[in-house]
């Protein structure tokens, strides 16, 4: 009988090399695991407290009841009709300084801007869907869409007041008003006689073509 080879000392080496790279291969592993594993909880947290703080940031708004849709004209609605109707313009929007209603003979003195915000009130007075979207900007027609059809709005005490320019040119308009007879069709975040202002912020892409960049609802502490 021929007997067993003697292991050289190359062929030792390569067995513990194996079993070393075994061993090393192992290790590589659990610590990529562990990794793994504590990247994901750090991930888990960071979720968590994101949904925390954005449920903290995000404002209760109270469920309204709304009143049925008005199916006659809302012009010759007598209530309507008795409401101050007149749209305010105050260049300060903390109720300090000139304030004056916008008529025919103040129209030529008024900024662009606030001609156009006069006509964006009486486009969510008539009810004007089309008119409304034709008021926003490409950039907030992304982030926000467009406006879903809505009836028209018996709004009163309105008032637009100038709050800054922003740095990219673009003008932030305090806008507040009122809905007589609220349907809920147009905004829910309001009941009806309630005023929640609005800060919308103006742009003009092309000379004499204004378009809402923004609209942020004020909502109190």
């Amino acid at each position: 009988m021929t007997p067993d080879p003697i292991p050289s000392a190359d062929s030792v080496t390569y067995a513990e090399q194996v079993l070393a790279a075994k061993k090393l291969k192992k290790r590589i592993l659990i610590v990529l695991a562990s990794v793994l594993g504590t990247l994901l909880v750090l991930l888990l947290l960071v979720l968590l407290l994101q949904g925390i703080r954005n449920s903290m940031n995000k404002p209760e708004v109270p469920e309204y009841e709304f009143y049925p849709t008005y199916t006659g004209n809302i012009l010759e609605n007598p209530s309507y009709l008795n409401l101050n109707r007149d749209v305010v313009y105050s260049y300060d929007s903390t109720g300090v300084g000139f304030s004056t209603s916008i008529t025919d003979e103040e129209w030529d003195t008024l900024d662009g801007e606030v001609k156009f915000l006069y006509q964006y009130l009486q486009i969510i007075i008539a009810g004007d869907v089309e008119g409304y979207n034709a008021c926003l900007s490409e950039r907030y027609i992304r982030e926000f869409g467009r406006e879903d059809a809505f009836s028209p709005q018996m709004l009163y005490e309105m008032r637009i007041s100038y709050y800054r320019t922003d740095a990219d040119g673009g003008k932030v308009y305090l806008l507040e008003y009122k809905i007589h007879r609220n349907d809920g069709s147009f905004r829910t975040d309001v009941g009806s006689g309630m005023c929640r202002p609005q800060y919308v912020k103006v742009i003009e892409p092309e000379e004499g073509q204004y378009r809402i960049e923004n609209i942020a609802t004020r909502f109190e502490r």
